[in-house]
């Protein structure tokens, strides 16, 4: 039991600092595909086009595009 509490000692708070640092990278991804989007501008129908297929996005085609 003793080694085991020694292990957790040792790599817990490592573990949880990368963790809390992913988080902050997330957080800061987050912001600039929520700012990116802002600045995209809407087409007139709801639904986005493949650049190469002109298909719609998400409506199942095989080269569809995945957003």
């Amino acid at each position: 039991m003793g080694r085991l509490l020694r292990a957790a000692e040792e790599e817990v708070p490592g573990t949880l600092m990368s963790l809390k640092l992913s988080a902050m990278e997330i957080s800061e991804l987050t912001r600039k595909l929520s700012s990116l989007r802002q600045r995209m501008p809407r087409s007139r129908s709801n639904g986005r086009k493949d650049r190469t297929s002109g298909q719609r996005a998400g409506t199942g085609g095989a080269d569809s595009l995945i957003i």
